[in-house]
């Protein structure tokens, strides 16, 4: 919903991508909650994102809501948001919820393991960027380097009479 430009003018994201906007919460009541949420009115979905641990902040015209993991252009951090009653407790644990904490486990690693992939990635990039340089140096320097034999041998001969 945040991506559809058509719902700009009820509900998007800031510029720099960190939080998002309402607009127009009556619009958003109306047209987003019941199409992309049915079964939740404003005030439940207010109460869930600060179970989530949304940040809110009201303005006169807008209400502007942020999470740490919640930015645009950055799904892999979805996972990283967890609501602490989803969490179970070590009394309470049975199969069941012992494959599903397993599965979270996971999912975190998974993330975690996209993260580190794309650091990787710009290293590496660093590396190959670094690279090129050097060798567009090293071919700089042999070029002057012949130049500076060839001229070194022409006048040698000029300076040495055989």
């Amino acid at each position: 919903m945040l991506s559809n430009s058509t719902l700009e003018g009820i509900i998007c994201w800031t510029t720099d991508g960190l939080k998002f906007i309402i607009k127009d919460l009556i619009e958003f009541e109306q047209r987003i909650l019941s199409n992309y949420f049915p079964d939740m009115n404003i005030k439940k979905f207010r109460k869930k994102l600060k179970k989530l641990s949304f940040t809110k902040t009201v303005t006169t015209n807008t209400i502007t809501y942020s999470h740490a993991n919640f930015q645009q252009n950055k799904p892999y951090l979805l996972g990283k948001i967890c609501c602490f009653s989803e969490i179970p407790s070590r009394k309470k644990i049975n199969f069941n919820s012992d494959m599903a904490v397993k599965i979270r486990l996971l999912e975190s690693a998974h993330i975690r393991m996209e993260e580190t992939v794309a650091d990787l990635e710009k290293k590496y990039q660093k590396i190959i960027d670094f690279n090129k340089f050097m060798i567009n140096e090293l071919n700089q320097h042999t070029v002057h380097s012949e130049y500076d034999t060839e001229h070194f041998k022409k006048l040698m001969t000029k300076t040495n009479p055989d």
